[in-house]
């Protein structure tokens, strides 16, 4: 078995990334105590550890690498250890152990690590450092030691081809260029959907930040199948963790409030081809679905049926519509947590944003938080039309900016609950009650006199 070589480790490195513990065919931990690497559908790395300080650490975006910067401790010298079984990521954890074939380069530097079944292998490379190997029951204990300093990579790959296809990524954007690809992404899902600001509450607006990034992370790629908000299992004993649905769909609605689309659309798409008629409870790593009950089916409706509205898209209502059929329509109506349920509150709840994008319009009935005086909501979509919203309340006056950025004109009800109204207008021109149903074209406000 022939050790492919490497390139592209030398030069600039992987900066810490704002998301460096999930990636889309990679879920690792980041931390320096001990944990597993996983590429769906198998387990690339366990009990992985390491001695020296952790500098850098991160994951490329699309493609299923791994890769950690040790800089020397007090003794001078870093080390990393690991086991290598690659085992299949199932629900229940228990597979009968692989036969595995393994072959280290002459100068310690690279070692491949096959099933000797083609259905996987893992490919490891170290600068800096020299790599031993020694054959053990249940998998190949593997660790890699240095003088100084090292760089340690771990690439996973479903056969020959997947690695290849890594392989030529890494020699041509080289480490340095895999992280800023991820961090890219990051920054592009920071500046591409919602952003809240909030002078009276600036950590809500970090807040908010902060959950886009989280959601998206979830994110993973498992082969064969599609991309879906993965829920990470807890502790070191928790296994890699599953999508589950309802998470999944919780993750999914939030992105979507926020602006970040696609996601949605990759999750429906991921539980259709999963359904098989019957919306599935949870996918594993390894592909392995568990059937789901009438909740489950619940979410996955009440999803798809949030993405028409925020969209309009009716090209995936079509495509979707053999599952969706056979599908029980009904409201999720289970409680939320996480990052998704987290933006999904801020934009439909504290904004009270309705949107019907089919339609071309949107309700707003915002409830922000009685100790702002002012706050913002830029780059909200619906449809094809952005909008960009700004709340100021001065003493009995409230005004709520309503401005179109792009895209056609929408029909905009709007309507501030609980805020006394004495006498209202819009644009100037006064209006019989506290709400007002006009066609944004370019920027409107609605303002509101109360009493005194």
């Amino acid at each position: 078995m022939d050790v492919p070589g490497v390139a592209g480790l030398d030069g600039a490195w992987l900066e810490p990334t704002k998301r460096s513990a999930a990636a889309r065919r990679l879920v690792f931990p980041a931390a320096q105590d001990r944990g597993d690497v996983w590429t769906p559908p198998f387990r690339l790395m366990a009990a992985l550890g390491f001695q020296g300080e952790m500098t850098a650490c991160g994951a490329a975006l699309e493609l299923p690498l791994a890769a950690w910067t040790l800089a020397a401790g007090p003794d001078g010298r870093t080390s990393a250890a690991w086991t290598v079984d690659l085992q299949a990521a199932g629900l229940d954890r228990i597979a009968d152990p692989a036969v595995l074939a393994s072959a280290l380069s002459d100068d310690g530097a690279r070692l491949l690590v096959a099933r000797a079944d083609g259905r996987a292998r893992a490919l490891f490379a170290t600068r800096g450092g020299r790599l031993t190997v020694e054959e053990r029951p249940g998998g190949v204990a593997v660790r890699s030691d240095a003088p100084g300093g090292q760089t340690v990579v771990a690439i996973g790959a479903l056969d020959q081809a997947d690695l290849d296809r890594t392989l030529e990524h890494l020699a041509r954007r080289g480490l340095a260029g895999l992280a800023r690809q991820r961090t890219g992404h990051d920054e592009q899902v920071m500046r591409g959907g919602a952003a809240l600001t909030s002078p009276d509450d600036a950590a809500a607006a970090a807040r908010f930040e902060a959950a886009k990034l989280e959601a998206d992370a979830t994110l993973v790629e498992l082969p064969g199948i599609g991309r879906a908000p993965l829920l990470r299992a807890g502790g070191a004993e928790g296994g890699p963790g599953v999508v589950d649905t309802r998470h999944a769909c919780r993750t999914a609605l939030g992105l979507l409030a926020a602006g970040l689309r696609d996601p949605a659309r990759d999750t429906l798409r991921f539980l259709a081809r999963c359904a098989g008629g019957r919306v599935p409870a949870m996918v594993s790593l390894d592909g392995t679905i568990t059937g789901g009950g009438p909740e489950d089916t619940q979410h996955f409706i009440h999803l798809a049926h949030r993405h028409f509205r925020w969209t309009a898209d009716a090209a995936l209502r079509d495509e979707l519509s053999d599952a969706i059929t056979k599908a029980e329509a009904a409201d999720s109506g289970g409680a939320g947590s996480g990052a998704g349920e987290a933006l999904r509150a801020v934009i439909e709840d504290e904004w009270g944003i309705e949107p019907d994008a089919p339609n071309g319009a949107v309700r707003l009935r915002p409830r922000l938080p009685g100790g702002w005086s002012r706050a913002g909501l830029s780059r909200l979509r619906i449809g094809r039309t952005i909008l960009e919203l700004r709340y100021r309340r001065r003493n009995a006056v409230t005004q709520l900016a309503v401005r179109k950025v792009m895209g056609p004109p929408i029909t905009v009800d709007c309507e501030l609950p609980g805020v006394p109204v004495d006498a209202a207008e819009l644009d100037g021109v006064p209006l019989g009650s506290g709400r007002a149903r006009f066609e944004a074209t370019a920027e409107h406000e609605l303002v509101l006199h109360g009493p005194g």
